[in-house]
This record gives C-alpha cells, sequence and structure tokens, in this order.
C-alpha cells in the first residue's frame, strides 16, 4: 500500500512539473544548473578532478567553463526527462529535441544484418533513447520501436526504478507489450531468446564493469587507462551483429544523432578492437563538446 501510494504521489507531481513546454524547462535548466553547481555543490570535486585529468592543456579558466556549461547540460537531462515522461509520443516528435541526421546508415545495417548493437554512452542525453523512433523527420524505417531493446540498470529505490521505466517507456507505440526495457542482468538470456528475430540493442558502454572479476578490459580514454564494459561487444560478436557508433552533439533546443558505423559483422572483429573504437569515436566527440557529457560520474576509479 505505501509503495502504491508513493509511486502515485510522486508520478502526479512529475507529471505536474513535466507539463510545461520544452523551452520552459531548457530554461529553468540555467539556473537548476547553477544551484547544482553552487550551493548543492553536487561532485563538483569528481567533475574538477575529472576535467584535469582529461583536459590537461585547458587552463583553469577554461576548466571552469567547461564545468559550468556541463551543469547547465546535467540539468537539461533531468529536465527533458522529466518532461519527455509527461508527454505523449506526437508531442515529443513534434519538439524536434532530438533528430537522427543519417538514418539510412541504421537501415541499411537493420535489413543485412542479423540483429544490430548500437553502443551508446553518456554524452548528450541517454535517457531519451527510449524514444529514439520518434527522432525521424521525412523518413521511414524498415523497423519499429517494439524491434528495440534498450539496456538498464535497477535503481536500489523499487518507486524510482518503476517511475523511470515508464518515463523512458512512456512514448512507445504499446508499453503493455513491450519487452525492450531489460535489465543489464536478464539482457544476455533476452538476446538469446530472441536470436532468431531482429532486433536492435542500445547499450550504454562508457561504464565502469557492475561485477567483480578477476580482470576486465581496458581501454585508454581521455588520458587515462580504465575498465570497461564489453558485453555490447562480446554479444555482438557472438550474433554476428553489425555494430553502430551513437553520437549524440548538443544543440540549441536539444541533440543531433549521428550513427557510425564500427562493423558490418563483428564476427569478423576482436571485440577489444570494437571497444577500442568506440572509445576513440566518443573521445572525439568530448574533445569537441567538452562538457557534453557525465562528468559527476567517477568512470576512471
Amino acid at each position: 500500500m505505501f509503495y502504491k501510494i508513493s509511486k502515485a504521489l510522486l508520478k502526479g507531481l512529475l507529471n505536474i512539473l513535466g507539463a510545461a513546454p520544452l523551452r520552459v524547462h531548457h530554461f529553468n535548466a540555467r539556473w537548476l544548473g547553477w544551484i547544482l553547481e553552487h550551493v548543492v555543490k553536487y561532485r563538483v570535486n569528481v567533475v574538477d578532478d575529472n576535467l584535469r585529468h582529461a583536459f590537461p592543456d585547458v587552463d583553469e579558466a577554461g576548466r571552469n567553463k567547461i564545468r559550468h556549461d556541463f551543469y547547465r547540460h546535467f540539468a537539461n537531462i533531468f529536465l527533458e526527462a522529466l518532461w519527455m515522461g509527461a508527454s505523449s509520443a506526437e508531442r515529443v516528435h513534434r519538439s524536434h529535441v532530438a533528430e537522427i541526421k543519417n538514418p539510412e546508415l541504421l537501415n541499411s545495417m537493420y535489413a543485412q544484418s542479423p540483429s544490430v548493437m548500437i553502443m551508446t554512452s553518456h554524452a548528450g542525453n541517454w535517457e531519451l533513447i527510449g524514444s529514439f523512433y520518434l527522432f525521424y523527420y521525412g523518413f521511414q524505417p524498415n523497423y519499429d520501436d517494439m524491434d528495440a531493446c534498450v539496456v538498464y540498470r535497477r535503481l536500489h529505490s523499487k518507486v524510482m526504478d518503476d517511475i523511470m521505466r515508464d518515463v523512458r517507456t512512456s512514448c512507445v507505440s504499446n508499453p503493455a507489450a513491450f519487452e525492450g526495457y531489460q535489465e543489464s542482468t536478464r539482457v544476455v538470456r533476452h538476446i538469446f531468446k530472441n536470436k532468431d528475430r531482429k532486433k536492435v540493442y542500445f547499450f550504454i558502454t562508457d561504464q565502469r564493469p557492475y561485477f567483480s572479476a578477476k580482470e576486465f578490459m581496458t581501454v585508454d580514454f581521455m588520458g587515462r587507462r580504465c575498465n570497461t564494459m564489453s558485453a555490447s561487444a562480446e554479444l555482438a560478436s557472438k550474433f554476428s551483429m553489425a555494430v553502430i557508433y551513437q553520437r549524440m552533439l548538443e544543440r540549441e533546443g536539444g541533440y543531433d544523432i549521428e550513427h557510425v558505423l564500427i562493423c558490418e559483422d563483428a564476427s569478423k572483429m576482436e571485440p577489444e578492437a570494437i571497444i577500442r573504437r568506440f572509445y576513440q569515436l566518443l573521445e572525439e566527440d568530448l574533445r569537441r563538446q567538452p562538457h557534453n557529457y557525465l562528468w559527476t560520474h567517477k568512470r576512471w576509479r
């Protein structure tokens, strides 16, 4: 009973707050970002440490500018997710909050491959991934949102975990029948179960590994060595999937999504090489837009 009441009250509040137009949320992100940076000081020490190591050639004033822009961007991520959870699919599509700039690549890989692995990151707004099918304009893909699978990590709070599920799948055409929201510990079983069905898998790959093991794959990323998730590349290799890197660059009012082909058949490329290429592309994007990343994440610990 407590769970149901808590969820209903919190979801109702979030729907009220999210009902404002997207441009209002983007305006509010300016002062919310300032509060997070200067009043709450949310993980400021972590952000500063990450930026010092990632951009050693940038002076203190330059890094402070990146930090300020990051907190505004960080607030945008939260408020955009809030807005999306209170929106219809039509409202999200009409907003152009994100646009896929080269849809023909994914279309082609989906047509010729058993399935497609899209390796994503914490650049841009990863909370919008569940609505990816709404970001096509003037183009009709040869798959639909029910063919997608988005991998997530369960939150400790059941109330918040369920609310985030509702937010992330709010614009799916048939949420009740959607099986593509898969927790990371269950996704391998899901892939094996659907090995004979074409799917588009979205894996956030730039995480520290969740589980303990004797050794992890390590990469050079932004000037430092770090352990990395490798399941996306290993699964793609096992099932001969095409692998695509998803670039998500920030622009005024939203994001431009571009897909970059890593390989047409992952069984012919070593998983380590796939992962290294992913991080090379991600680093190129962070050099272009230094603020456009989750710098509060203790990525290199």
